[in-house]
């Protein structure tokens, strides 16, 4: 795992939407993510676009468990690359730890996927959040709960989008 690269390369956004170009059109969810279709008008923050971080430099929240949808994954992105919403991350000490997509995350490092869009979070925060709520685990309806208080709105609708996935 290269370790670093996300920062150095200034791919840390604190709570900036990074996001990929898409040849899929998400309806609502497409605009509050910045996603874009190539027919579409750009984004009025293209900086933000060119923002993305190598999956290896992401640590999942968990490996596979569901070896068909990784397979499905996999497959699709070896075709087309990267497509669709952006991860939903938290900064971990010195490295960011995924909230959402393990099964993306590995399908994109198996695929050699150069990079994938993804929304960081202040991990400090969010542990704080943790702590205040007295939890020691996360499960989704935690999750959701600590990002409700988080006050995030792009990073409720990406939780939100993966739960309904």
């Amino acid at each position: 795992m290269r370790t670093g690269r996300a920062l150095i390369y200034g791919c840390y956004m604190g709570t900036e939407v990074v996001a990929a170009n898409t040849t899929q059109e998400r309806s609502g969810a497409g605009a509050l993510l910045g996603l874009r279709s190539p027919d579409c008008a750009p984004s009025p923050t293209p900086s933000a676009l060119d923002r993305h971080i190598h999956p290896d430099d992401i640590v999942p929240l968990h490996p596979i468990t569901n070896p068909s949808m990784y397979v499905s994954l996999y497959l699709s992105m070896k075709k087309y690359g990267w497509q669709g919403r952006a991860l939903l991350a938290a900064t971990e000490d010195n490295y960011i730890r995924a909230l959402t997509g393990s099964h993306r995350i590995q399908a994109a490092r198996d695929a050699h996927v150069e990079s994938i869009p993804v929304y960081v979070l202040d991990g400090a925060k969010l542990t704080g959040i943790l702590v205040d709520m007295g939890v020691s685990t996360i499960n989704p309806t935690i999750c959701r709960e600590a990002l409700r208080r988080y006050g995030d709105a792009t990073a409720i609708a990406l939780f939100a989008m993966e739960e309904t996935a």
